[in-house]
């Protein structure tokens, strides 16, 4: 019958993106492009970070088998997870910064792995001192990256501490003001984010730029994590070491992997740019505003409009597919490792 029990459509003929997150990406690339922009020599490094993981199974997933000559075995359980984190930039991996460790929680999440004193602990001790010249920093939004100093209350605080907020922070209220009205004045005056871990790097003269949200792929060591995997699958065969081999792989990426990396990313910075001067300056003008500085009179409007329903009612006469007013689209756990091993 070529029929199939599928998921019902909806009427929504385009996804549109929320503001907020266009803001944080043209902030990002406004960053990134204004430090670009600059004289070579006065340029800083763009260095990115992240982390990933690799399960001990990790092994190519098609391969030459015959008959006669059986091929590689998958095995059924996943095996051990380890953890990696790293950072590099068009010159390369920031040396000495690679850690990998075994992770000993079941969640689905890699992330569960990591928390704030674990990624302190890699940048004070690993990333930073290996870092010879200020540079612009990029990362994530992960919790663990965002810890914030200035934290305002929020409604799971008492009455007693929105208003000691409110007085630690210099703002007049009525003492008899409940709490929704504490909360609205705290939420009208909440500064704008301190982040713990952009202070650590700004004592050594680094920048931090947060990608925006949804937005991986504007961080090219993406593209190194899947290169370094795709070398750790072609080695994992029979009993080896999973660390030794991930710790092999990664030595042989080279700076122009990361040349290359880096260059695709900035094609993307392009592409994200000029949609945004397309769908954000050009459409503008396309825009007409009905008004009183409208330069059609009345009588041109009226004439307009019945000249259009004549040629309705003509095509309607030859074809029975118009409908005439028809509806338009709508719209932890601590890890007990040494990281100076």
């Amino acid at each position: 019958m070529g029929f199939s029990f599928k998921k019902c459509k909806t009427n929504r003929h385009a996804l549109i993106e929320k503001s907020n997150i266009a803001h944080k990406r043209e902030c990002y690339l406004h960053e990134i492009m204004k430090n670009r922009d600059l004289p070579e020599e006065l340029q800083k490094d763009i260095i990115y970070l992240d982390e990933s993981y690799i399960h001990s199974s990790y092994k190519v997933k098609k391969c030459w088998q015959s008959i006669e000559t059986a091929g590689i075995l998958t095995d059924i359980s996943k095996g051990k997870r380890w953890i990696l984190i790293h950072a590099g930039s068009e010159k390369g991996f920031v040396p000495n910064a690679l850690v990998v460790f075994s992770g000993v929680n079941k969640q689905e999440d890699y992330h569960s792995e990591m928390n704030q004193k674990n990624f302190t602990k890699w940048v004070t001790e690993k990333l930073i001192p290996n870092i010879t010249e200020p540079s612009i920093i990029v990362m994530d939004n992960a919790p663990y990256h965002s810890v914030i100093k200035n934290k305002t209350p929020t409604s799971a605080n008492r009455v007693s501490e929105l208003r000691e907020w409110l007085i630690e922070n210099n703002i007049s209220f009525d003492p008899h003001l409940r709490k929704p009205s504490l909360l609205a004045l705290v939420r009208k005056h909440k500064p704008e984010p301190q982040y713990e871990i952009d202070e650590i790097f700004g004592e050594f003269g680094h920048t931090v730029v947060r990608l925006p949200p949804y937005h991986c792929d504007l961080n090219p060591i993406e593209l190194i994590w899947a290169n370094a995997k795709q070398k750790v699958a072609a080695k994992n065969v029979g009993s080896k070491d999973i660390k030794e081999i991930t710790m092999e792989a990664f030595d042989s990426i080279t700076v122009q992997d990361w040349k290359n990396a880096c260059e695709h990313i900035k094609k993307i910075e392009k592409e994200y740019y000029d949609r945004g001067r397309t769908l954000y300056d050009d459409i503008d003008q396309l825009v007409i505003q009905l008004g009183d500085d409208s330069s059609s009179s009345e009588d041109e409007y009226e004439y307009t409009n019945e000249k259009m329903l004549d040629d309705i009612n003509v095509g309607a006469s030859s074809s029975s597919d118009i409908n005439v007013g028809a509806s338009t689209s709508s719209q932890i756990e601590y890890l007990d490792f040494d990281l100076l091993d």
